[in-house]
């Protein structure tokens, strides 16, 4: 695995045309927590590869022509004697495929076409390079052109083709220098380092001589630096950059690198230099090719800057919370309870009224009802949902751990303490916190939860330090506080203290209207999860589950929904395979029919009254039932069973 930082790397991309091609992937790795991400951009390098592979090509073929076949574009560039031959003129040009064919039909003979024709594409198929022969039509017929062919081949395909042609006489022989006029040597050199440039590219191309003097540079690099045309010629090459990476009469190691121009108005320009060498009548040159990274530069600055932003504010969020507030938030708000019941509104109504109080809140209800939805309702409509929404069960957590959780600990001050830890409390601090299953808080906790409510401030475990904090408590159960009280399970005074304004979640047998609504609801959220496409739901399944009393609420009507999606193989919702027949009487004091949830908790408390509610060991019920401990602890806190209710 990379490390965090910046790399370059130069590969190969694969065309639609199944050709592949040259590009540098920029990747920046950054971590954020315990994630990992790559950011990356891509640069094309193709046009930069093809360049420098045709002022080899034209170095390669001297005082003759040169032509390359671009398989990417399918367009052919020719210059120098090939377009002497095809009577064009310039020092090169690009041609598609048809023209360049039309012309070189007029040319040379059929069989001379033919052959070309069939040498071409065996190049381009089997990647097989060759020399042939091309005899011309009259009037010149005389006169035979002999055209080489090379081939650069990835391990997938081949990329191009490309090569020379030379004019030879009917005996073979070259043509001899004395037939046409001879330039002299110095426009010779300009004519044939003019053919290179390539002056139709945004690149800026140099070629240097061996005492480091700029022998020609290109319109771009002119215009980009700020120099009037044809007047970088004669600076020393080295005197252009910035701390340059090369000496006066020195080339650098490595074949490509960064430097900087310096413009002749001010400023810089960063660029990317690639170079070679070519040898012209014994003397030699060097040809940089150097591309603008300004706006690459910038990019991996600001992305560098925004690395260092995320790094920071994951610190903050994951100290604060806030991950998790923004994951409520954007999951969880008042419209994702769905409703049309008019007597569930009399429940919303009070969600309402008590929002923005600050008041603690205490939700009520069967399991399954969705409390939780309702806690997330409160938070979302008052004024501290810029805060943190902080959840803690209080069933989950471990009795000798809940102190630490709740209200963190000071760093020693338990085995395992090896760093201070802020607390639930400390963490809502300025939002709301819900307390679920508040019936399961041990009573041992209890008077330092009520110091919290009324006073709003606590102690870490093992520490001296009061801390004060404003915090909004919710808390739920679906146990009955009142008994507990009375039997002494519970404080009175907390739950006085928490039963300031109480809500009661009505199950979902008191508004059988919302089941239709809900059935399309879920049906809807699991079609997408599962990337189904359900039309239909029938009648008929509705009425069904309007007979049925739903003791497991609307947690059970959701489980029994996505089950339904699984099973549905067409458009129409498959509820009868995963519900019982409608002709089954499934009310709740009824024994000829349990629902599956009422089946598991009947089971279970048999098994419990069996072992006289012992869960673990060898004599617990956990055993009997064939169940891991903590399994069956799990089942109990999900079914809502506790001993008090039975004994």
């Amino acid at each position: 695995m990379l490390e965090t930082g910046a790399y370059r790397l130069e590969t190969e991309f694969l065309s639609c045309g199944e050709v592949l091609f040259p590009v540098c992937l920029h990747l920046s790795i950054l971590k954020n927590g315990n994630d990992t991400f790559a950011l990356a951009f891509v640069e094309d390098l193709y046009e930069r590869t093809r360049l420098e592979g045709l002022i080899r090509l034209l170095a390669k073929s001297g005082e003759s022509g040169f032509w390359e076949f671009d398989l990417v574009r399918e367009q052919y560039t020719i210059g120098g004697a090939y377009l002497s031959l095809l009577g064009l003129d310039g020092n090169f040009q690009a041609l598609d495929k048809n023209k360049l064919e039309e012309l070189l039909e007029q040319k040379i003979t059929a069989q001379s076409f033919s052959l070309l024709s069939q040498q071409i594409a065996r190049a381009i198929k089997e990647g097989v390079p060759f020399e042939q022969q091309l005899k011309l039509l009259p009037p010149s017929e005389s006169q035979t052109w002999v055209l080489t062919c090379e081939v650069e081949q990835s391990e997938l395909s081949t990329t191009r083709i490309l090569g020379t042609i030379r004019n030879d006489n009917a005996t073979g022989h070259p043509v001899k220098p004395a037939e046409k006029k001879a330039p002299s040597k110095a426009e010779g050199q300009k004519l044939l380092l003019s053919k290179l440039t390539l002056d139709t590219t945004t690149d800026l191309i140099f070629w240097v001589s061996s005492q480091g003097k700029v022998f020609f540079a290109n319109d771009a690099a002119h215009k980009l630096l700020g120099y009037e045309p044809k007047t970088l010629a004669g600076k020393k090459f080295s005197s252009l950059l910035t701390s340059p990476d090369i000496a006066d009469n020195e080339l650098p190691d490595q074949p490509t690198f960064e430097a900087a121009f310096d413009k002749r108005k001010g400023g810089k320009l960063l660029v990317e230099i690639n170079w070679n060498t070519v040898s012209l009548d014994g003397q030699g040159y060097g040809c940089f090719i150097a591309r603008d990274i300004t706006e690459r530069k910038r990019k991996e600055k600001e992305l560098e800057e925004a690395n260092q932003i995320v790094a920071e504010l994951s610190s903050h969020l994951q100290e604060e919370n806030l991950t998790l507030r923004e994951e409520v938030f954007s999951n969880y708000n008042f419209n994702n309870i769905i409703t049309c019941s008019k007597s569930y509104r009399k429940v919303l109504n009070q969600v309402a009224q008590v929002a923005d109080t600050g008041a603690t809140v205490l939700i009520t209800g069967e399991t399954g009802t969705g409390k939780e939805l309702l806690a997330r309702a409160i938070y979302s409509l008052s004024d501290r949902e810029a805060g943190p929404f902080v959840k803690v069960n209080c069933a989950a957590l471990p009795s000798n751990l809940i102190e630490s959780e709740l209200f963190g600990h000071e760093k020693g001050a338990f085995t395992g303490a090896i760093q201070q830890r802020k607390g639930r409390f400390e963490i809502a601090n300025r939002g709301t916190i819900f307390l679920d299953e508040i019936g399961e808080m041990p009573l041992s906790l209890q008077p330092k939860l009520l110091r919290v409510l009324q006073e709003g401030e606590f102690e870490r475990v093992g520490g001296t330090k009061t801390i004060k904090v404003d915090v909004r408590v919710i808390a739920a159960t679906n146990r009955q506080l009142e008994k507990m009280v009375e039997k002494g399970k519970f404080r009175e005074d907390l739950y006085y203290r928490l039963n300031v304004f109480p809500i009661y979640n009505i199950p979902l047998r008191s508004r059988p209207e919302d089941i239709p609504v809900l059935v399309r609801h879920f049906a809807n959220k699991y079609c997408k999860q599962s990337r189904k496409t359900i039309e239909k739901i029938a009648q008929a399944d509705i009425e069904q589950l309007l007979q049925y009393n739903f003791p497991g609420n609307v947690r059970e009507l959701e489980n029994l929904i996505e089950r339904a999606v699984i099973l549905t193989k067409g458009n129409k919702l498959n509820i009868k395979d995963s519900f019982v027949p409608s002709n089954r009487n499934n009310k709740p004091h009824n024994k000829d029919f349990l629902s599956f949830e009422s089946m598991q908790r009947e089971h279970i408390v048999k098994a419990l009254e069996q072992t006289k509610w012992r869960i673990t060991g060898p004599k617990g019920a956990a055993r009997l039932l064939g169940l891991k401990d903590r399994t069956l602890m799990s089942k109990m806190r999900k079914l809502g069973i506790n001993r008090e209710d039975y004994v």
